[in-house]
């Protein structure tokens, strides 16, 4: 239900800021004062809100997913994703499988 809630403000706020210049120019200054300002919500300062406008020479624009550091060993979980390959099973005495 929460989810729901913030995304009817957040879809509220959007159409207001099609329409609405001043909360708009708000909006992309100071996003927390121009949400009270405007729609009477507060909004956690802790929650960082940062609002732009599309380039018109942009045709699409994305956000770019956090960087994953890179470690020189890698976690269990991915070493699993690249393992791959075939390998032949050891015979019920504990010998390995014959070279071929």
């Amino acid at each position: 239900m929460a989810q729901f809630k913030h995304q009817q403000a957040l879809d509220h706020i959007l159409q207001l800021s099609s329409v609405d210049p001043d909360f708009r120019r708000r909006l992309l200054r100071e996003p927390h004062a121009a949400i009270i300002a405007a729609l009477g919500d507060v909004v956690p300062t802790t929650l960082k809100l940062r609002f732009i406008e599309r380039d018109p020479n942009v045709d699409v624009m994305a956000v770019l997913p956090d960087l994953i550091p890179q470690t020189e060993e890698l976690s269990l979980e991915d070493l699993d994703v690249v393992a791959g390959g075939v390998a032949e099973a050891w015979s019920d005495d504990g010998d390995a499988p014959d070279d071929q």
